[in-house]
C-alpha cells in the first residue's frame, strides 16, 4: 500500500491508523507487515465496507479533513470494492530522517535488514528482497518490465 507524504507524516506522528482502498480483491493481509518511510505498519483488519457507513470519526482516523476528500481518491479506482484497513505503527521501528552527510549508522542498517526480513516473511512467494537488491545493484539504469494485466 502506498500512502501520500502527509499522510506517512500523519501515521508517523501516530494520528492516522485506517486506511481506505478500493480493490478487486485486497492487496494486504491481516498480519502482515507494511514498510514505509513512516516506518514498519502491522495490519491488524481488513473488512469490505460500504462507502455510506463510514464514519466522521473513520474519517479523521484515515486522514481526510471530508468525506468529499475521501470520495475523489476512492474514485480513482472504480468498479471495486472498498476496504477499511486498520493498522498499527510498531513500536520500536521509527522513520529515520536523511542524513546530512549521507552517512548511513549502524543502527539504520539493522533497521534496515529488519525491514527486508520483514517482506521476506509476510510473502506469499518466499524471500526476494535481497535478489532484488542483487539486481538493482547489476542494473542500475534499468526499468522494470511494464506490469501486464490479465485478458
Amino acid at each position: 500500500m502506498l500512502f501520500k507524504k502527509d499522510i506517512l507524516d500523519q501515521i508517523a506522528a501516530k494520528r492516522v491508523t485506517l486506511a481506505f482502498r478500493r480493490w478487486k480483491k485486497p492487496s494486504v493481509k491481516v498480519g502482515e507487515i507494511l514498510a514505509t518511510a513512516a516506518g514498519a505498519l502491522a495490519v491488524e483488519a481488513v473488512d469490505k465496507v460500504a462507502i455510506a457507513k463510514i464514519t466522521e470519526a473513520d474519517l479523521k482516523r484515515a486522514g481526510y479533513p471530508t468525506r468529499a476528500a475521501l470520495l475523489k481518491e476512492l474514485a480513482k479506482h472504480p468498479g471495486a470494492d472498498a476496504y477499511r484497513i486498520a493498522f498499527r505503527l510498531k513500536g520500536g521501528e521509527h522513520r529515520i530522517p536523511a542524513r546530512e552527510d549521507g552517512r548511513i549508522t549502524k543502527a539504520e542498517v539493522k533497521s534496515a535488514i529488519a525491514a527486508l526480513k520483514n517482506l521476506d516473511q509476510a510473502s506469499e512467494h518466499g524471500a526476494w528482497t535481497v535478489t532484488t537488491l542483487r539486481l538493482i545493484d547489476k542494473y542500475p539504469a534499468r526499468r522494470p518490465p511494464a506490469r501486464r494485466r490479465p485478458p
